[in-house]
C-alpha cells in the first residue's frame, strides 16, 4: 500500500482513535484520473460544511473555550481541529490524485463558488459552540455515507471510509464533551 501512516497514533490525545484494520486502508497511488470521483468528494475539502471550514471553525471555538479556562475541552477541540487538518491533507491529495488542483471551491476546477470564513460559525454560547459541532460531525457522517454510496471508484471509497470512521469517533468525542458541559 502507498500510504500507510493512517493507522499511526502519534500523540496522547489520539489514543481513543478507532483502530482501522487494513480492510480501511487506502493507497494514493492507485487512483487515476477520475473527474466524476473528484466532482463527488470536492465538497468536502473546501465547500461550505467541508473540512476546511470545520477546521477553522474548530481552532475558533478551542480559543474561546481556553480563554474561559476550559482547557481540556479547548485541548479536545485543537486535537480534532489536528485530525480534520489530516483530511482536509488527505482529500486535496485524493483531488490530485484524481486530475483536479485543490483549490478552495466548492467544485474545482470551477474558479467560482470560493471558499469564505463567513462560513464559520462564530456564536461564543458554549453549550451552542459544542451543539454546532456535534451537528457538524453529523452532517458529515451523512455526506461521506452518501458519497460511499454513489461513489464506484474503489480507492476513493476507502479514502472516504477512513475519513468517515474518524468523523463518528469526533461525534462520540463532542458528544462527551457536551455532556461534561451539562
Amino acid at each position: 500500500m502507498g500510504e500507510s501512516e493512517n493507522n499511526v497514533n502519534d500523540d496522547k490525545l489520539g489514543e481513543n482513535k478507532p483502530n482501522l484494520t487494513n480492510d480501511n486502508t487506502y493507497d494514493l497511488e492507485s487512483i487515476t484520473q477520475d473527474l466524476r470521483s473528484a466532482r463527488i468528494i470536492s465538497p468536502a475539502y473546501a465547500g461550505r460544511c467541508g473540512e476546511l471550514n470545520t477546521i477553522l471553525e474548530y481552532l475558533y471555538q478551542a480559543t474561546v473555550f481556553e480563554s474561559l479556562g476550559q482547557n481540556n475541552i479547548s485541548g479536545t477541540l485543537r486535537h480534532i481541529a489536528k485530525e480534520e487538518m489530516e483530511h482536509f491533507n488527505l482529500l486535496g491529495r485524493t483531488l490530485i490524485r484524481l486530475g483536479v488542483a485543490p483549490i478552495y471551491t466548492t467544485f474545482p476546477p470551477q474558479r467560482d463558488l470560493f471558499y469564505s470564513s463567513r462560513y464559520v460559525n462564530y456564536c461564543t454560547d458554549t453549550n451552542l459552540m459544542l451543539k454546532i459541532s456535534i451537528q457538524g460531525e453529523e452532517t458529515a457522517i451523512r455526506e461521506y455515507t452518501n458519497m460511499l454510496k454513489v461513489l464506484t471508484n474503489e480507492q476513493v471509497k476507502r479514502v472516504i471510509t477512513y475519513i468517515l470512521e474518524q468523523e463518528k469517533h469526533h461525534l462520540k468525542e463532542l458528544n462527551g464533551l457536551y455532556n461534561t458541559l451539562n
